[in-house]
């Protein structure tokens, strides 16, 4: 049977969550990286139909695949054009289910009065952009760091925390991939263990370390080491400030601890204090 594309309806609004995250956790194409909580999703749909806003399903089987929806502007000077968005399961890519939505669903917002439609794509994004331009679309502006996505997840911790491990095995086990101290070593204590202790931290747990330490003299004579530092994964110092002011940047290079953390795959042996 072939796929059917569909103006939405109550009974699709499970499957067009679903599909919506699939999409979404993908981590490429959406603003989003999961989808809203079904109930925001239930407002967002039965508001469409409330109001006749067109959007449309790709149905395989019962199973909602894909999607395409124009959300009207609201404003006065702005209710000639509206908004859209679509996604489609990867499963169905390159199989014209894409086009059969957005055929569908600009036919009915025109019928519906709107005159224009406005989208965004991201531009290494070739097959959408293709798609787009077939059915008239035109490139009318860039957005540049319109998104910053997949970044990974930051542990957070100070300086005193690098002498316990068990912190950082409790950071990793909630996801982290790289880890950030902000410290204030003191100059004995620095000497001794500062770099040691980051280069264990990032080794011993394959993530980057991103460490700002002050350094100098301040009240009571107290004096602070410094040396701030950005170490990868395997323990290579890419960036240093020894002391003083200044800015310390190195590129982080994800993949390469991706395919670390396949063909070393320390972490999943670990037998003790496994939470």
């Amino acid at each position: 049977m072939p796929v059917e594309i569909l103006p939405i309806e109550r009974r699709h609004i499970a499957g067009f969550r679903e599909v919506l995250d699939s999409v979404a956790r993908e981590r490429r194409y959406l603003a989003f990286t999961e989808a809203p909580p079904m109930p925001q999703v239930r407002r967002f749909v039965l508001g469409n139909l409330r109001s006749a806003a067109p959007q449309f399903v790709a149905v395989d089987e019962g199973r909602v695949v894909g999607w395409c929806d124009i959300t009207p502007r609201t404003r006065e000077a702005l209710r000639h054009s509206g908004v859209l968005g679509m996604g489609v399961a990867a499963t169905h890519r390159g199989t014209g289910v894409g086009a059969r939505l957005l055929a569908a669903t600009l036919e009915a917002a025109f019928a519906s009065g709107l005159t224009r439609v406005e989208l965004t794509v991201l531009a290494d994004n070739a097959p959408a952009i293709a798609l787009y331009r077939r059915f008239g679309f035109e490139t009318e502006g860039l957005c540049r760091d319109y998104l910053l996505l997949d970044d990974g997840r930051l542990g957070l911790a100070v300086c005193y925390d690098l002498r316990f491990p068990e912190l950082f095995r409790r950071l990793l086990d909630l996801g982290a991939e790289w880890f950030c101290l902000p410290s204030a070593f003191t100059a004995p204590t620095g000497r001794a263990h500062w770099e040691t202790l980051l280069r264990a931290r990032a080794i011993e747990n394959l993530c980057f370390v991103i460490a700002a330490a002050q350094s100098g003299i301040h009240d009571s004579n107290r004096e602070t080491y410094g040396d701030s530092l950005i170490v990868d994964h395997w323990g290579r110092v890419l960036a240093r400030q020894p002391r003083g002011t200044g800015v310390v940047l190195a590129a982080l290079d994800r993949e390469g601890q991706r395919a670390t953390r396949a063909e070393f795959p320390s972490l999943s042996h670990r037998a003790v204090g496994r939470t």
